[in-house]
């Protein structure tokens, strides 16, 4: 994104994506802007009202352009669970980056933990399939 700013022929480009850093690119390059479409919602449903705006969206719409898309209800559902189950929030701080505010985020953590400290040089196969038999408990706990 960078360098189709910063080339002498400035080409119109479009990038089709709720990314946070590439909003933040809009709002750092000096020859660049976001744009997005304007949404109203209610009661759980949201409307694309076919007006661009300036700025960037502040949250994602792929869910409910899965479901409008025609994507089976079961896979809207499960998608909602997940989504809710991570409590996704984005720091506005130093990082762009989503934290992950529940139990899973210790979980993870345990398993890096434990990942990172295997000496893979040398592992013997039968050590191999014990760690990974504790990582699964960690996961089922």
């Amino acid at each position: 994104t960078e360098y189709l700013h910063d080339v002498k022929s400035c080409p119109l480009t479009l990038f089709a994506t709720h990314y946070h850093e590439l909003v933040e690119l809009g709002e750092n390059l000096k020859n660049s802007f976001n744009l997005t479409v304007s949404v109203k919602e209610f009661n759980d449903k949201v409307v694309f009202l076919r007006k661009i705006i300036e700025g960037s969206s502040d949250r994602s719409y792929g869910i409910h352009v899965a479901e409008m898309a025609g994507i089976p209800k079961s896979i809207i559902r499960r998608s909602k669970e997940v989504l809710n189950r991570y409590d996704i929030v984005i720091n506005n701080q130093k990082s762009s980056k989503p934290i992950i505010k529940d139990s899973f985020s210790e979980i993870f953590t345990e398993i890096a933990k434990k990942i990172n400290s295997i000496d893979i040089n040398h592992t013997t196969p039968i050590e191999a399939i014990s760690l990974l038999s504790e990582l699964k408990d960690i996961t089922n706990e």
